[in-house]
């Protein structure tokens, strides 16, 4: 999950705030794009003044929450000013002239989609009534469609994963709207793109206001169940290392994250309780190359026996939003199964960051992608 932010205070924004905000920012690397985030931020800031979000939050605060989230994924100061100004520009406190001689092509564009998204798409940025599988992939279409700038989809998406970390803020039926919206159409989204932070963090916030009994029950159990978990996971990363050195494969192990949703999710499919569900205990190795993963594979599986129907090499088979990665259940010495992802290092930063893992450092070319 994408950790929240401790750089900006949740209420009661101050100038100091604003530019420790901005100092804390990673080095520019071109310095008038730099500028020009300074100049949106502070736009900003006088064009909403004390005006407050939906959730309570005040506006401007909320948008730079969202902009630092963008931050997390060392997105361009471009797509960081672009994120900034748009509903500025929305609510008519910009003009296109001002934008235009103000701002990048590029900015100007990226506020220009935004702008239509949430001029177009009211269904898609507001919570909605209607269910129902083909009208929820009528709305991704649709916001697909409005813009291939997958930075364009990064901002929808970070205003959307803060968005549903304050909405205890809001209505219990505002809350199953928009958490039914979240479900339908961001995680979705979020998936095609290969971002699972976002989209592990989206399916576990939903849930919490869709199912909140069976949130707590798992949330409860994995906290129950925490100590042992963890004493169990380090035993066997020691296990591991020792071997892997044994057989020259540099490896960084570690215990994989919980998500409640996706535990949820494979209860209700598989009909199965608490217990049975294999990504309660697991670890993920990161190792070099594509041979150090077959390697590291071999080893496991000579170490405990593994349940075939349980395993997926998505190497040599990577999935449509090109994830990599080869995922085994073992039966552990105690009888019970633990899952081991084993991917190399290239992998899992796709696996995290997805598509941008590919072109943030191409700041200069807006990255487009069929994801349609």
């Amino acid at each position: 999950m994408v950790a929240i932010t401790k750089r900006l205070p949740d209420d009661g924004l101050t100038e100091a705030d604003v530019e420790g905000w901005l100092d804390s920012l990673p080095p520019a690397q071109e310095p008038d794009k730099r500028a020009q985030l300074v100049r949106a931020v502070h736009a900003t800031l006088d064009a909403f003044g004390n005006e407050n979000e939906r959730t309570g939050q005040q506006l401007v605060l909320y948008i730079l929450h969202v902009a630092d989230l963008l931050v997390h994924f060392e997105l361009d100061d471009e797509t960081l000013t672009a994120a900034v100004l748009y509903r500025g520009f929305s609510a008519g406190h910009f003009s296109e002239q001002e934008l235009d001689d103000t701002y990048s092509a590029v900015i100007v564009k990226r506020v220009h989609d935004l702008a239509r998204i949430q001029r177009l798409t009211p269904g898609v940025l507001a919570a909605r009534e209607e269910e129902g599988e083909e009208h929820s992939e009528n709305l991704r279409r649709m916001l697909l469609a409005i813009s291939n700038d997958v930075q364009v989809l990064l901002i929808i998406l970070a205003e959307r994963v803060h968005l549903m970390r304050r909405l205890g803020n809001l209505s219990p039926q505002k809350q199953k709207q928009f958490s039914r919206n979240t479900r339908d159409i961001f995680a979705p989204i979020a998936n095609r793109l290969g971002i699972w932070q976002i989209k592990w963090e989206l399916e576990d916030l939903s849930l919490r206001f869709l199912e909140p009994e069976a949130y707590r029950h798992i949330a409860r159990q994995l906290e129950e169940r925490r100590e042992e978990r963890l004493a169990f996971i380090s035993e066997t990363i020691t296990v591991l290392e020792k071997e892997f050195g044994k057989a020259g494969i540099k490896a960084r192990i570690s215990g994989r994250p919980k998500h409640i949703y996706s535990i949820w999710k494979k209860m209700q499919r598989k009909d199965k309780d608490f217990s049975h569900i294999f990504d309660v205990r697991a670890l993920r190795v990161l190792v070099d190359t594509v041979s150090d993963c077959y390697a590291a594979l071999g080893i496991v599986h000579s170490l405990w026996h593994h349940l075939p129907k349980e395993f997926d090499d998505y190497i040599a088979t990577p999935k449509a939003n090109l994830y990599q990665s080869i995922h085994t259940v073992v039966v552990g010495d105690d009888g019970k199964p633990l899952e081991i992802q084993i991917r190399t290092h290239e992998m899992h930063e796709h696996a995290e960051r997805g598509v941008a893992a590919h072109w943030r450092y191409k700041a200069e070319k807006p990255a487009r992608f069929d994801l349609r």
